[in-house]
Parts: C-alpha cells; sequence; structure tokens
C-alpha cells in the first residue's frame, strides 16, 4: 500500500512561500510551557500529572535542548497556517483518492474530516 508523508505548507521539506506569510521558531518558555514541563506551569488541571519528558523539560537539560534544536520555523498567524492545511489536504485527497489518514500534532487537529 502506498504511504505518502506530508509536512505543513512553508514547514519541514515543504517550500517556503512569502505569500504564506511569514514564519518564526517557537520560543523557549512557549516549548517549556506546552510540551516538556508543563506540570511546573500548571495550565489545566491535568498538568500537574504530567510525568512524560525525560529529565527536567528545561532549557539547559540535555534532552530539552536537543528537542529545541530540532524544532522548525512555523507560520505565525494560526488561522492562516490552519487554512492552508486544510486547501493542501483536500487538494493531496483529490489527487491521490480515499485514503487513511494519520495526523500528528496540529494538522490532527483540524476539521478536515469534517468536509465533504
Amino acid at each position: 500500500m502506498p504511504c505518502t508523508w506530508v509536512d505543513q505548507p512553508s514547514r519541514g521539506r515543504s517550500d517556503y512561500a512569502a505569500s504564506n506569510g511569514p514564519t518564526s521558531l517557537p520560543n523557549t518558555e512557549g516549548i517549556e510551557r506546552q510540551f516538556t514541563a508543563i506540570e511546573r506551569y500548571n495550565l489545566w488541571p491535568q498538568a500537574k500529572l504530567h510525568t512524560q519528558w525525560p529529565g527536567t523539560g528545561m532549557a539547559g537539560d540535555p534532552a530539552f535542548d536537543q528537542a529545541e534544536a530540532a524544532q522548525q520555523p512555523s507560520l505565525r498567524d494560526n488561522v492562516r497556517m490552519d487554512a492552508l492545511n486544510r486547501v493542501a489536504g483536500e487538494q493531496l485527497l483529490q489527487r491521490i483518492g480515499p485514503a487513511i489518514l494519520l495526523t500528528h500534532s496540529r494538522v490532527g487537529r483540524d476539521r478536515l474530516g469534517d468536509r465533504q
């Protein structure tokens, strides 16, 4: 069965198009707050239960520093990013036909499956 790996428009291996808008890297505190040390920020009730990150999850810890170094630039405008993801996903499905979609992170939250 064929497998297609897809990156978001203007991110990862996709070409950057200036018409998509400016990009930026996530800031260090944002990575800690959203992914690696969420229990320290306690922004939602279950955050204190977070145990899935090795080390401290803070800048200066080797595991954190390695993960931060691998971050990719992302479009700054989240609404635009979601719209571009939706259009690109629809175009891909029109091109390849019926498919099983396995998504991850932001693109998985988009409601591509709700559109018919």
